[in-house]
């Protein structure tokens, strides 16, 4: 008699964690960048290692080295101690200018699109001139007019780049404007619900309000005339008709019809 060995046993399969996604380099090196960047604008002296205004002639031109890390320059100052105490400007003439701009193109771009024929119009001249005009020219005329500034730099570069954000803020206004829900939301509007969109963008908003409250009163009274017309057939019909499972209307039978078959 042949005894059968028992079956082996599996281990029990423990729960795998979930791995956790490691951040790409590239994310990484962006972060401290920026870190740094921020760190050196609020503490400038945390980071520098020499004065960014002293001069020193005998190491002037220096390449990268552990002495100067970035070089120095033609007065032997150090680049890398200059580039640290400059971020704070820096960043606040860039936040400037990128203030300035956007302000501007949201004003420019959002009349353009939103205004009538000749606000438009005026806009885009303005737009056109302001391509057509040299961002460096204008740099220089607005120094010579109010004189060598941040603030001049901030309006300078906010001024000059400001027309190619307008036309990007046009152009995503005009496609808000004309999509489906900013119409649908327009045609479903009544005239005590119609005042959020005439707040709002009285100008636009109003002719295609009432060009598509013409259109919805008039398809919703050619229902109503046709159902009318329908109910007013059905009740003119005489009562000996007789009428077929899908409402079509058969030959008409006198009531004596029946009995005089069955004779």
């Amino acid at each position: 008699m042949t005894t059968l060995a028992p079956a082996p046993v599996a281990p029990p399969v423990s729960a795998s964690r979930p791995r956790r996604r490691r951040p790409a380099p590239s994310l990484v090196a962006a972060i401290a960048v920026i870190a740094f960047l921020l760190l050196a604008a609020a503490w400038p002296a945390l980071l520098a290692t020499h004065s960014p205004t002293a001069n020193d002639f005998a190491a002037a031109l220096q390449p990268p080295s552990f002495a100067h890390w970035f070089g120095t320059d033609e007065a032997g100052r150090d680049l890398y101690s200059r580039v640290v105490w400059g971020a704070r400007e820096s960043l606040l003439i860039g936040a400037g200018a990128a203030t300035v701009s956007l302000g501007l193109a949201v004003v420019l771009g959002t009349a353009a699109a939103l205004g009538g024929r000749i606000l438009s119009g005026v806009v885009g001249f303005v737009l056109e001139v302001a391509f057509a005009f040299p961002a460096l020219l204008l740099a220089l005329l607005l120094v010579a007019v109010l004189g060598p500034s941040a603030w001049t730099q901030v309006l300078a570069v906010g001024i000059g780049t400001a027309p190619g954000y307008a036309r990007i803020v046009r152009a995503q206004v005009l496609a808000a404007r004309s999509s489906g829900y900013v119409e649908a939301a327009v045609a479903s509007a009544t005239r005590g619900g119609a005042s959020s969109c005439g707040r709002s963008c009285r100008t636009p908003c109003v002719p295609s309000w009432r060009s598509s409250r013409s259109r919805w009163a008039s398809r919703s009274s050619g229902r109503r005339a046709s159902r009318s017309s329908a109910s007013g057939s059905l009740r003119r019909r005489p009562s000996g008709a007789r009428f077929s499972t899908r409402g079509a209307r058969t030959s008409r039978e006198p009531r004596g019809s029946s009995s005089s078959r069955a004779s």
